[in-house]
């Protein structure tokens, strides 16, 4: 392993000053940003993957899409991460969903059977008669009932 292997490319740190040249970035707030960010003092600390990261995060906050072209790999693989964790919340989501609709289902049905056993057939359409607005419904039933 060379001295230089995983650490920030001479084209990143380029890119790194040339954004925040080009937005007008002071050097007080990159520092900062560093220090915050990763707890270093200066971008020469960053290995290759911060320095994508860091990239990334000054296109954004500056709004400037011309040059992610230049960091097209990150993103890209960002831009699959993101989507890849919203599909998995997503799948988690309609899974507790189902589950919810599927407990629901069953506490209908207990209830419909219990509250079943005190009428008869004939009370019961009554009853779901007295409840109900669908005419399709009301005419079935009553059909049901002749």
């Amino acid at each position: 392993m060379s001295l230089t292997e995983g650490m920030i490319t001479p084209e990143q740190k380029k890119k790194i000053h040339t954004l925040l040249s080009k937005h007008n970035i002071k050097d007080s707030e990159y520092r900062i940003l560093l220090e915050n960010k990763y707890q270093i003092s200066s971008s020469v600390y960053l290995d290759e993957e911060q320095a994508s990261e860091l990239i990334e995060y000054l296109i954004e906050v500056t709004g400037d899409t011309y040059d992610r072209d230049n960091n097209t790999e990150y993103y890209q693989r960002k831009q699959a991460e993101k989507r890849e964790k919203e599909k998995k919340e997503q799948d988690e989501f309609f899974d507790d969903l189902e589950k919810h609709i599927d407990r629901k289902i069953i506490l209908v049905k207990e209830t419909i059977h219990r509250f079943a056993e005190g009428y008869s057939k004939t009370e019961l359409i009554d009853i779901f008669l007295q409840y109900t607005t669908n005419e399709e419904n009301i005419e079935i039933l009553k059909k049901l009932i002749k």
